[in-house]
């Protein structure tokens, strides 16, 4: 019984993958059409070879409008009333090349008639050149009994043509100059070269899509119109906002579908085996596609000025450097009178100082930090030297303990050793800059913090040489408040207190209206 069970679920297994396949042949490759004989008239060879030729086919079409052609040519053609053909087979590819090549895909003379003559010819050369019926014919010198012929030349034209054909698959290609996008002239898109295909056996256009594209991502014609389908001839280019870029790197894809056909050509049988076979071309259809991945990929630019002070013009002859977050060396150089730019630096911290300072100017004890974000943007970094006669600059940094970033809003002064006042002043985003500090010892405190931020109270102590330069950095940091969240038991007693509150104002109300109703009586 087991052996039953396994043998019915083979069968039925191959029927499933039998009625599948035919599925997917029947979609565009009828099972079955009918011929009426009405629809069938007599082509004469004498009047297409002459000579007195007695070579004769029939011109046949189904119910439905579609030309074929008969495939046993001693065989007869049905004289009345209409024949139902069924699908028996597919046929090699010589017979699809002529079909495909022959009336009525291609217009051979421009007679309709003596086209499909020609095409029947051909047909049945392919089924035996060495039938009766081409005793007279001569394919390699295009002649009928012995007399140049127009109808042996095209269907040795054809004959030849299918000898060598076999079946090209559909395909299709995606064809680019690069994969990188690049930034546009407005600065707006990062666009793509132009896109095209290389296709093979497709009908009609093709497609575009996009997966994983970045938001706003379009498609356009090389004029700039926003479209999805385009013609083989046609390429397409990528448009990327650049407002949608926050890495320094973006990958995506673009998919390119289409309908390809290969044109097959399949026989069928009448229902009466005395009538002649006929041969059909239809196409089989499958969908190809291609895919690429685009990318952009962004070099950061750093632009680093070293500047006078007073006339905020570019200052040769310092010597500066630019280290990473962990302390490493980037680069090291003397600036001149352009700004000096470092290319490819990855997302991060970065810190500027200078090692010597250009001759007549004061050495800048600043260290300045600046920072590229994850899309590669960064401001630009300016650093100033002051004149040996000049104020030399005093940098004073009011900073987040947690962050280490500027911190502004908080209320502080500055005064010398006698407690006298020298400076208040609210800070911002920037270091706060004193100029023209005579030498000694300064006090920095905060008198208000922050909003957010508890109060420091701790005060910030430095000494100005007498060259009016300070040792290190002036920082003075803020801790972050730290929000206590109340207790169960505090819950509990605010609670009950405000219970006690509303019972105590319940009553109250109860007393006063009594009293208003005795005040009344």
């Amino acid at each position: 019984m087991k052996k039953i069970k396994n043998i019915l679920f083979i069968l039925l297994a191959i029927f499933s993958m039998f009625f599948t396949s035919s599925a997917m042949v029947l979609a565009e490759t009828p099972s079955n059409f009918k011929i009426d004989s009405d629809d069938i008239y007599m082509l004469y060879g004498a009047d297409y070879l002459g000579h007195n030729s007695t070579l004769n086919l029939t011109f046949k079409k189904t119910t439905d409008g579609k030309i074929v052609y008969c495939i046993e040519p001693h065989d007869d053609a049905i004289h009345s009333g209409i024949q139902s053909y069924t699908l028996s087979k597919e046929m090699s590819a010589k017979f699809a090349y002529v079909l495909a090549n022959g009336y009525p895909n291609v217009s051979i003379t421009g007679n309709n008639n003596m086209d499909y003559y020609i095409t029947g010819l051909a047909v049945w050369y392919l089924i035996n050149p060495n039938d009766t019926v081409f005793t007279y014919f001569d394919l390699n010198k295009g002649t009928y009994k012995g007399y140049d012929s127009k109808v042996v030349k095209e269907v040795a034209k054809l004959v030849n043509g299918a000898n060598s054909y076999s079946y090209i698959e559909p395909s299709i290609r995606i064809s680019t100059d690069s994969s990188n996008l690049t930034l546009s002239s407005d600065g707006k898109y990062y666009i793509s070269s132009a896109i095209g295909v290389k296709a093979v056996g497709i009908n009609n256009n093709y497609k575009v899509s996009l997966e994983n594209a970045p938001q706003g991502t379009i498609v356009t014609d090389k004029n700039g119109n926003k479209k999805e389908s385009f013609a083989v001839n046609e390429t397409f280019i990528v448009k990327v906002p650049t407002s949608s870029i926050s890495s320094l790197s973006s990958e995506f894809k673009v998919n390119v579908t289409a309908k390809g056909n290969i044109n097959k050509a399949y026989s069928y049988d009448p229902s009466n085996a005395k009538y002649q076979s006929v041969v059909a071309l239809y196409p089989e259809s499958k969908n190809i596609a291609d895919t690429i991945n685009l990318k952009i990929n962004l070099t950061t630019e750093v632009q680093i000025s070293k500047v006078d002070a007073t006339t905020n013009k570019e200052l040769p002859g310092a010597t500066l450097t630019v280290k990473d977050a962990n302390g490493k060396v980037i680069e090291t150089w003397v600036s001149t009178e352009e700004v000096h730019i470092i290319k490819g630096l990855k997302p991060g911290k970065y810190t500027l100082t200078e090692e010597i300072a250009p001759e007549g100017y004061i050495l800048s004890t600043e260290t300045i930090t600046f920072e590229i974000k994850s899309d590669g943007t960064v401001t630009k970094v300016v650093m100033k030297n002051y004149l040996e006669d000049q104020p030399v600059p005093i940098y004073i940094s009011k900073q987040d303990i947690t962050t280490g970033e500027e911190l502004p809003g908080a209320h502080l002064e500055l005064k010398n050793e006698k407690g006298e006042l020298i400076a208040a002043w609210v800070s911002t985003d920037e270091p706060k800059i004193i100029e023209g500090l005579e030498p000694g010892k300064y006090i920095l405190s905060e008198i208000l913090a922050p909003e957010g931020y508890d109060l420091n109270k701790e005060t910030v102590e430095f000494i100005v040489k007498e060259d009016g330069t300070v040792d290190g950095k002036i920082i003075m940091y803020n801790s972050p408040e730290i929000v206590e969240v109340p207790s169960t038991s505090s819950f509990k007693t605010i609670t009950a207190s405000l219970i006690g509150i509303i019972i105590i104002g319940l009553g109250s109300m109860v007393i006063y209206k009594n009293y208003r109703k005795n005040e009344k009586n």
